[in-house]
């Protein structure tokens, strides 16, 4: 990376013209760590990446717009393709012009999804599950050795395609794993949960305001009045569902042939403290963080987990 200079690309420019029997010089240059990727143009048609050094070298890749989200920030890649100077705002920098390109080191591959379905665990590759009961219900009927983070070998790692099947309760357990998975020839991420993230999380005021409907009604058919009660409230489904969860852990209401009832005398408690809210406060981070990434972010955060933890 260091000898692609501005002074090299006046050097080869010397050369020119370029044609039928002097063809214009191409390079294999890196490998190189990738600093920024990102689409540009009007369209958004074409590809600019940076390669980390001293002095960055910008590749610039036209009509590749599915270039720039396979090839995150932190991907270490080799880069083929000719020498231009950039001249902007007085300033001459070298650039290449992309012919084709290769990571190095582990391929990612985003595979996230809301399903798993026996054909998937067809392929002979390490099936890392986090939920014993779900790592259960897969041993014995994937390709591949089916294993917990916890004991994961490096026999299982190397040169091996590691399947990320769930989502881990916390988005810390996925960071402290990706390190480890480093010799891998490809990492894929499943990230499975069965929980889903609420549209909005419903704040406290709107827990209170919930509870004091149903004070007031005392008793409510749940499968042909939760509509109304939705539009009466003017909130989505997904949060009353989740607040009336909340609350009958918390003994707050009884759900009985589908009529829910007020408790009338119970017992004091923080609904926060509830395990269904915790689990709910945990998959919204989760969201936030990496099951409803766009692609190119997603892969740009666990490429940053998988070179540094």
């Amino acid at each position: 990376m260091a000898s692609v200079t501005a002074d090299l690309v006046t050097q080869i420019q010397r050369l020119a013209p370029f044609g039928p029997g002097n063809e214009e010089p191409v390079f294999e240059i890196g490998p190189a760590t990738v600093s920024q990727s990102l689409l540009i143009g009007q369209d958004k048609r074409h590809t600019k990446l940076q390669l980390a050094a001293a002095t960055p070298v910008d590749v610039l890749a036209f009509n590749e717009p599915k270039l720039a989200p396979e090839v995150p920030v932190e991907s270490t890649v080799k880069v083929v393709g000719t020498l231009a100077l950039n001249r902007w705002q007085g300033r001459v920098t070298p650039q290449i012009f992309y012919t084709d390109l290769a990571t190095t080191g582990v391929q990612i591959t985003d595979a996230r999804t809301r399903q798993l379905v026996p054909k998937m665990f067809q392929s002979t590759a390490t099936y890392v599950v986090f939920d014993d009961r779900l790592r259960e219900n897969i041993d014995g009927n994937a390709a591949g050795q089916v294993v917990s983070p916890t004991t994961l070998t490096a026999t299982e790692i190397v040169d091996q395609q590691i399947i990320i099947v769930d989502c881990p309760p916390q988005a810390s357990q996925l960071q402290q794993l990706l390190p480890q998975l480093a010799a891998a020839s490809e990492v894929v991420f499943w990230l499975y949960t069965h929980h889903q993230a609420l549209s909005t999380f419903p704040p406290r005021s709107q827990f209170v305001g919930l509870y004091q409907f149903f004070q007031q009604v005392q008793v409510i058919n749940v499968n042909q009045q939760l509509p109304a009660v939705a539009a009466q409230l003017h909130l989505p489904q997904d949060q009353i569902i989740f607040m009336i969860q909340v609350f009958i852990e918390a003994g707050f209401v009884i759900i009985k042939d589908g009529f829910l009832k007020i408790v009338s005398a119970p017992m004091h408690q923080d609904i926060t403290a509830t395990n269904r809210y915790q689990v709910q406060v945990a998959m919204q981070s989760l969201y936030q963080q990496l099951l409803g990434l766009p692609g190119h972010q997603f892969m740009r955060q666990v490429q940053t987990w998988l070179n540094h933890g």
